[in-house]
């Protein structure tokens, strides 16, 4: 049954707690909910500039003209001009953009508008001098020179004037801000109009000085391709070369001979082996055999076949009548002068084939001697013709190159005539009904905007820089151990005496909770055992004595055993809230070996006791007598006698007295005081007491202000209910 009770005590305190993230939305709206009021005088004050802002900065007026950039406009006079695959470079249309904005562009406007006499652009008159002179401040202004106030005006126009491309389109917006609408419309187009009448003058004065250029360099290529050319003529004539149809006289005749050659030695090789053949066939007899097509003449053809069917026909006669019959006989004679008649035949083509390759070999040396004889004349030739290739070569590549100087000469003079350039104004500048700045909407927005965002920043400042414990994560930062709670500030009607009925009844449902959750992180320390616990604080003043002297009033009023002892020796608080003079405490029972339960002393409640520091007379080295051997077998047998002994220690940050105690403590619970205690202090003291640090269970956050703790939703308000 303790067990079950212990399981869901556990259970409600993890509910109330609700440790927030600094990184979560909800740790920033409950930072906002907590500087409300820096942030609503924040925001208040960024009102105020802005409708300061709205009710002093003179008014302005923006008017937008917007130009086109249509390169593919010039393909009407340009038949040269490619967009490629119809995409423009971006790269090119920012520059467009950049000329737009130019000095060049600029100085145009400035001559044709004359601002160096406006005197918003630097003319003769100035408003803070002029309000200088009236106040007897400054002194009379002198007229600045015509380059300086053109210079000023220029610089000026620039300031005032934005050219952004429009999306990813070709579209280029100029927008300008003057002081009265008429003016930044009247701007805007001059600027757009000037933006074009530049384009027009480069390509104008490009092609003037292209055309220049091309007209002499034209002359000097005319001069040099006739030069070239007599070179051409004048070696012709000395080395007799001709040609015909762009080719050598003796080069074509050599390719003629070749080809006659090839043929006649085609020839040749047929006839000599048709020879071949034949007188094989003959030498052989074989003349009924198979025959190649070129042997298949008609008479031949005639021969065999009859010569094949008499054979065909004696045989069949000669196997029925034997070959002593009359008609196989004749058949016989038959055959015989079949076969003479187609040896004659055959030896008539053999001897025509012979006569044929005499022929073609007869061919073949004469046109063997006249090529070798031309070509002997080629080689001699050679040379010079080389040379006469490397002059025509020269002139060709002169004639092209002054071709196409005079195609560009041409194409520059046509295109002077179209004074057409890639831009145009698709869009001109009207004169703005209200102007652009300062608005209501633009001045209060932004300074609400800014005077929230700047309250929530120096809001989420102020917290992040304190370093004060509110939260359980910084407790589980500073000691790498368990937060087991926090413990509301008790009013001064809740302080009842220690051990009485109303001490635990008194107590916050939260408090209690967190008491609980200690009991149970003890419980599952050493189950079923005594245990010794020890309430620490890293400074006085933290609150360990009303937690324990509470926590061991919760144990004993389950029904266990309890010992309440105090050892804070220099500050002993405890022991004073005891009703009566006390006789003695552990001091003196320690020190002269008097019977330690002479000076326990009960309370109200049945299974409580307080064990006192010390009666009158204050103890000089609390430490030696802790760390004596006299002390740890004291509580050694106290362990026999109570389940829970309850040890309320001086502050680590004062003395060591607490260091001492490890030896004999099962178990120390950090007491931190909320919203005082601060994280390094923790954390060193920690650092310097390993021993404590070692079988430290959690650390409870005392004199916590519940409402607060809601407001930075640490707890949920159920908690408290």
């Amino acid at each position: 049954m303790l067990e079950l009770n212990q399981a869901i005590t556990a259970s409600r305190v993890k509910d109330i707690r609700a440790p927030a993230d600094p990184g979560d939305m909800a740790f920033v709206a409950s930072i906002i909910s907590r500087q409300s009021r820096l942030i609503g005088v924040a925001t208040l004050v960024g009102v105020l500039l802005g409708l300061a802002v709205f009710l002093l900065v003179p008014s302005s007026y923006k008017a937008t003209a917007v130009v086109l950039i249509d390169f593919k406009r010039l393909a009407a006079v340009d038949e040269n001009f490619s967009t490629g695959s119809g995409r423009i470079d971006s790269s090119a249309v920012l520059s467009q953009l950049e000329l737009l904005t130019s000095e060049s562009v600029g100085r145009r406007v400035v001559e044709s508008e004359r601002l160096d006499l406006d005197p918003e652009f630097g003319g003769d008159s100035d408003l803070l001098s002029s309000l200088r002179e009236k106040i007897g401040l400054g002194h009379a202004k002198t007229e600045l020179p015509s380059p300086l106030r053109q210079r000023k005006a220029l610089e000026a126009l620039q300031r005032a004037v934005v050219g952004e491309r429009i999306d990813l389109s070709y579209t280029i917006a100029v927008t300008f801000k003057a002081s009265t609408g008429e003016r930044a419309a009247r701007l805007a187009n001059a600027i757009a109009q000037a933006y074009i009448d530049d384009q027009l003058d480069a390509k104008r004065v490009a092609s003037e000085k292209a055309s220049d250029w091309f007209t002499q360099r034209i002359a000097d290529l005319s001069s040099e391709v006739n030069s070239a050319q007599m070179k051409v003529i004048q070696f012709r004539r000395l080395h007799n070369i001709v040609t015909s149809d762009g080719k050598y006289i003796d080069e074509q005749q050599i390719a003629s001979l070749s080809e006659k050659l090839l043929q006649a030695q085609y020839t040749r090789s047929g006839a000599e082996a048709k020879a071949s053949q034949l007188k094989t066939l003959i030498d052989s007899g074989e003349t009924t055999g198979a025959l190649s097509e070129e042997f298949a003449n008609p008479v031949v053809v005639e021969l065999r076949n009859t010569l094949i069917e008499t054979s065909r026909r004696a045989e069949d006669l000669a196997n029925r009548y034997g070959e002593g019959h009359k008609l196989v006989v004749d058949l016989r004679r038959k055959m015989a002068d079949l076969q003479g008649a187609l040896n004659d035949q055959f030896k008539r083509m053999y001897e025509a084939a012979n006569t044929e390759a005499a022929i073609s070999s007869t061919q073949v040396v004469t046109l063997q001697k006249e090529l070798a004889q031309l070509s002997v004349d080629t080689n001699d030739s050679r040379d010079a013709r080389a040379q006469l290739a490397n002059l025509e070569s020269s002139a060709e590549a002169v004639k092209t190159i002054r071709d196409t100087f005079m195609s560009r000469y041409v194409d520059g003079i046509q295109k002077q005539s179209f004074p057409m350039t890639e831009a145009r104004v698709i869009s001109t500048a009207e004169v703005p009904g209200s102007p652009s700045f300062p608005t209501p909407s633009k001045t209060l927005g932004a300074g609400l905007a800014m005077g929230f965002g700047a309250g929530v920043l120096m809001a989420i400042a102020r917290e992040g820089f304190t370093r004060r414990i509110r939260f359980s994560r910084q407790v589980r930062e500073a000691t790498g151990k368990t937060f087991l709670g926090y413990l509301p500030t008790l009013p001064d009607d809740r302080l009842v005496p220690i051990g009485s009925a109303e001490q635990i009844g008194n107590l916050p449902s939260l408090y209690i909770e967190t008491l609980r959750h200690i009991k149970i992180n003890m419980d599952l320390e050493r189950p079923g055992m005594s245990s010794v616990i020890a309430f620490v604080a890293s400074t006085p003043g933290e609150g360990t004595t009303t937690t324990a002297a509470n926590f061991a009033a919760l144990c004993a009023k389950g029904g266990w055993p309890t010992l309440l002892v105090d050892l804070n020796f220099r500050n002993e608080s405890l022991s004073r809230l005891l009703a009566g003079k006390l006789n003695g405490g552990i001091a003196e029972g320690l020190s002269r070996g008097a019977d330690i339960a002479d000076f326990i002393v009960e309370t109200a409640e049945r299974n409580l006791h307080v064990l006192p520091a010390a009666g009158e007379s204050k103890t000089e080295n609390p430490g030696d007598l802790l760390s004596s051997p006299a002390f740890t077998r004291l509580m050694t047998a106290l362990s026999t006698q109570y389940r829970y002994i309850v040890i309320d220690t001086p502050a680590l940050g004062v003395v060591a007295d607490a260091d001492a105690l490890a030896s004999v403590a099962n178990a120390f619970v950090m007491v931190a005081e909320w919203n005082r205690t601060e994280l390094h202090v923790v954390s060193s003291i920690l650092q310097n007491n390993s021993p404590v640090r070692a079988k430290l269970i959690g650390t409870v956050l005392n004199k916590a202000h519940v409402k607060e703790l809601i407001k930075l939703r640490e707890l949920h308000p159920r908690a408290v209910n």
